[in-house]
Formats: structure tokens, sequence, C-alpha cells
């Protein structure tokens, strides 16, 4: 509800050639999280898309858990980026015990995937440096969604508005229904 040019936006970042990374920027509670699930949901039940991307997934620093994504899987908080890139390899080499991002890396180098990193200021907040060697150290047809509170150097940046009046209503309203 609302986020339609959001939404938009994201999927037309994810197909730019320029820039492998989209961030989606925001104050707490402002839906990044929610936005990045959404959007990933779309993509893995779009045939042309599923078809396209090899594997979607989705990595989170933040404490609590959330439903499973279509054909994602949620993997363990992470602190700094060493740990990132072990969630990252270990999702895409579930059957290596071993699996290293050197070793990911080498075997999806040539196919496309979604990784959304969730709650990234955990790590921009020790090292702005450190985010960027990351994005620039993954492969060309790899793209990048990270949800932040912080500016995400390198990337296509989309900030997200708190949403208008009507828009939460509706929201509130569809969710006191369910309940």
């Amino acid at each position: 509800v609302g986020r339609l040019n959001e939404i938009k936006e994201i999927k037309k970042s994810l197909l730019d050639t320029r820039s492998n990374t989209t961030a989606l920027i925001g104050e707490g509670g402002s839906g990044k999280t929610a936005l990045a699930i959404h959007v990933l949901n779309l993509l893995a039940s779009d045939r042309k898309a599923a078809e396209r991307f090899e594997q979607i997934l989705l990595v989170s620093a933040k404490f609590e858990k959330y439903q499973d994504v279509k054909n994602s899987r949620i993997k363990p908080d992470f602190e700094n980026v060493t740990q990132v890139k072990t969630a990252i390899a270990s999702e895409l080499m579930p059957e290596d015990a071993n699996s290293t991002w050197e070793k990911a890396e080498q075997a999806f180098k040539s196919k496309e995937i979604i990784v959304c990193l969730d709650n990234m200021e955990t790590i921009i907040g020790q090292s702005q440096d450190a985010l960027r060697d990351l994005i620039y150290e993954l492969p060309e047809k790899w793209h990048f969604i990270v949800t932040s509170r912080l500016h995400v150097n390198n990337a296509n940046q989309i900030r997200l508005r708190d949403l208008q009046r009507e828009n939460k209503l509706t929201i509130v309203r569809k969710y006191s229904a369910l309940a």
C-alpha cells in the first residue's frame, strides 16, 4: 500500500548496469525490510525473473527473524563483512560444508543472483570501507539490495518517505481485520 513507485524504482535499479547495489534508506520502522521482502517475493513469483535469477537470498543483521521469503531462507545474524560473506557462501552452496566466499564467488560468477542484506547499518557503522570493498568485489552479474538507516556509498539510493495518512490507515484497517 502506497509503495508502488518505490517497487518500480527498485526493480528498475536491479536492471541498472552502472551499479549492482540498490540501497533502501529510511528511519527505523519506515518499512524498508517489509518492502525488500515484498520485492523479493514479487521477483520469485515472476516467471521471467525466476528464469533470469539463479538465486534470490536474504541475510539479516537483525536479531528477530522474519517469515520465509519464497525460494529463499534466512541466514543467521551477521556482525561484520566476513560473516556476511560466510552467510552468502553457505546459502549459495548448502551442500558444501567447507563453502567459502571464494568458492561461491567462482561457482556463481557467471550467474545472476540477488542478495538482500538487511539492516546494514550494523556493518556500515563499523566500516563504510568494508561494505564498499564488498560491493566492489561482487561478481558483475550479482545484485545487492541493502536496507539501512544510514547512507550506503556506491549504491543507487532509494529513500523511503513516510507513508501518506490514508495509506497508513489502509494498512491498519487491513491488519486489524486479520486479527
